[in-house]
């Protein structure tokens, strides 16, 4: 029995394939530089270089071994020494990358920190918090006067945290200067190239945070009046757009004035009243009356969500962003240093002690009413009984009371106040408090 066969026509085997075409089980033309099942296709065409590897013992005659190297048709001399390509060498370190390039593994402790701990504890309430954690970074990396300030004020977070170790405060210090000559920068060049706004917006009030700790001793200034600074200038950024245009940004939560309405009246110490009465038209204060008025009107806020609210988020709020609502012309009395603008300070200051969870506020209203009342001197002292009375008290509940219904505790005594130093603060008789009139009939109610 004859078998009937039907032979393949001849053809020449190749292993000079393309390695694509060898995964998938196809023929390959082998074209160059992409064979045409691979272009077709637009797959990516990747040809495997053979490399005769030379026997030690014949020179020159090739070993029956050989080493397969990836090749590019178009740049294969890359590829001839396959002994570099099993060089160990250190993997590389994932970049984070900025507008202005990478961050330094300084920097990249700080965003860490910034990250695990600084965002939760600088803001009031948890929607301001998630804006910290997520939006604000965003912007930080497109925005590097914005990067400085968060990556300063973790450094400024860790150096609360460890207030001995001199290399956090030069972090600290270092960010600062780059945030603010950034910032500057940005702004001074926003003819020219517009400025981020939301970052701007965000970079105002994080600057309250960033310079928190300078300038306590008033030699240089006050903290507390860098602050009433720091808000004119958030004012000229949202009057770049509105104020309503805020709402339409991710930062929207940081900027809320109050977590719910007012009800309570806003009301005002007597003897704040009795400060601006004291004011004659031969006074040099007479000619800022009114924006004295105005900022007491404000203040009187406070007093009125203290007594509604209690000490809660809602008053924190409030007292946050009460810089707010002063002018142009009382800041510059409180950049004058002014008596009159520094005792109504200190008594803001007050209600900054009220506050609770935000570290970069921690004993800064101690020792600016201390440095406020070593400045303006004793003939003032009437009028900075309860400010000086509420450095002494570390109970909350207690501060309040002190606020409200303006009572020193009988076994306090002022005139035993002692500076930073453990000097006697005062030498003045105690007979001047008494036209303190700290009576149970001290607010006095806001008049239109």
């Amino acid at each position: 029995m004859t078998a009937d066969f039907i032979t393949k026509r001849p053809h020449k085997k190749s292993r000079g394939g393309c390695q694509t075409c060898k995964t998938k089980r196809v023929k390959c033309d082998e074209g160059q530089p992409q064979c045409g099942f691979c272009e077709k296709r637009k797959f990516t065409c990747l040809y495997i270089k053979k490399v005769i590897k030379q026997s030690s013992d014949a020179a020159g005659s090739p070993s029956s071994d050989t080493v397969y190297a990836p090749s590019s048709p178009s740049n294969s001399d890359e590829w001839n020494d396959t002994a570099d390509l099993w060089d160990m060498v250190a993997a590389p370190t994932p970049a984070i990358t900025t507008s202005s390039g990478m961050l330094s593994p300084a920097d990249l402790r700080m965003m860490h920190h910034w990250s695990t701990s600084t965002w939760s504890s600088i803001a009031i309430g948890p929607e301001s918090s998630s804006v910290l954690l997520l939006r604000v970074p965003q912007l930080a990396f497109e925005n590097d006067y914005l990067l400085n300030c968060i990556l300063g004020i973790s450094s400024l977070h860790i150096e609360h945290l460890n207030p001995q170790k001199i290399y956090n405060q030069k972090q600290t210090s270092k960010y600062r200067s780059k945030a603010l000559l950034g910032f500057r920068q940005a702004i001074a060049s926003a003819e020219k190239q517009p400025i981020n706004w939301e970052a701007g917006l965000i970079m105002s009030i994080l600057l309250l945070a960033l310079c928190s700790k300078d300038n306590i001793d008033g030699t240089n200034g006050f903290t507390i009046v860098n602050w009433v600074v720091l808000y004119r200038g958030l004012a000229a950024i949202i009057m770049m757009k509105s104020y309503d245009a805020i709402q339409t940004t991710g930062v929207k939560p940081i900027f809320r004035r109050e977590l719910r309405e007012l009800r309570f009246a806003p009301v005002v110490p007597r003897n704040l009243v009795k400060l601006l009465e004291g004011i004659s038209p031969s006074d040099s204060d007479f000619e800022y009356l009114e924006p004295y008025c105005n900022v007491l009107d404000a203040l009187g806020i406070l007093y009125g969500s203290l007594s509604q609210d209690g000490v809660a988020p809602e008053l924190w709020v409030r007292v946050i962003s009460w810089p707010s609502y002063t002018s142009q012309e009382f800041t510059n009395c409180a950049v004058e240093q002014r008596p009159r603008a520094l005792i109504i300070l200190a008594h803001y200051l007050c209600f900054i002690k009220l506050i609770q969870g935000l570290w970069w506020v921690d004993d800064m209203p101690d020792a600016e009413i201390r440095a406020i009342m070593k400045l303006i001197g004793d003939q003032w002292l009437p009028f900075m009984a309860i400010p000086l009375a509420v450095v002494e008290e570390t109970n909350k509940e207690k501060i309040g009371r002190m606020l409200l219904l303006g009572e020193i505790p009988l076994a306090m005594n002022i005139l035993e106040l002692q500076d930073t130093d453990g000097a006697a603060m005062f030498s003045t008789d105690i007979s001047v408090l008494d036209e303190a009139n700290c009576s149970s009939e001290v607010l006095y109610p806001i008049l239109d």
